[in-house]
């Protein structure tokens, strides 16, 4: 949705089973500009969460959970190292309900993976880059252990070949 003073707006809608409207939130971010959806879930108990790019100069990722009411949990907004610019692509939710978030650091050419616990505090962050590289992390999955895998895609800053490359991280971050 588009306002003329916060920009372009998240609109997040619970329809029942019949598909009537069972209620709609609307989230702009605390500095009033553009949110874009880039990755939503909704984890056993119905709460819903979104991972979104937040931005203008630089550009953020916003994650946000709303319970089974629609009632705003947190949002929780992570600036790239340096305060560099950064980009959601996908999440997800484990078991327990930690969230997990990939997105991309283009400055860097590094692709992100961000764990935030269940009240949306930061719990780690890692970042995949290799020289001679650009890195997007694209997608992300868990398994039954809470194993976090990232599809990257990874791209030759010299040739332009696209290569993929899945990452796999434990729960408390460790590359495996």
């Amino acid at each position: 949705i588009f306002d003329p003073v916060t920009l372009f707006d998240i609109v997040l809608i619970k329809y029942n089973s019949t598909g009537d409207t069972v209620w709609a939130r609307i989230y702009n971010n605390p500095f009033n500009n553009d949110d874009i959806p880039e990755g939503l879930s909704v984890d056993s108990l119905g709460n819903a969460y979104i991972a979104a790019t937040m931005g203008a100069g630089p550009s953020r990722i916003t994650t946000i959970r709303y319970n089974p009411s629609g009632v705003l949990q947190w949002a929780a907004v992570y600036t790239g190292p340096g305060n560099l610019s950064c980009g959601a692509n996908d999440l997800e939710i484990d078991n327990i309900g930690n969230t997990y978030v990939t997105g991309t650091v283009p400055s860097l050419g590094s692709a992100l993976t961000i764990k935030y616990n269940t009240s949306g505090d930061t719990v780690w962050t890692r970042l995949k880059s290799q020289s001679g590289f650009s890195h997007f992390g694209q997608f992300i999955s868990l398994d039954n252990s809470n194993n976090i895998y990232t599809a990257i895609t990874k791209v030759n800053t010299s040739t332009n070949l696209d290569l993929f490359l899945v990452v796999k991280y434990n729960s408390v971050g460790s590359e495996q």
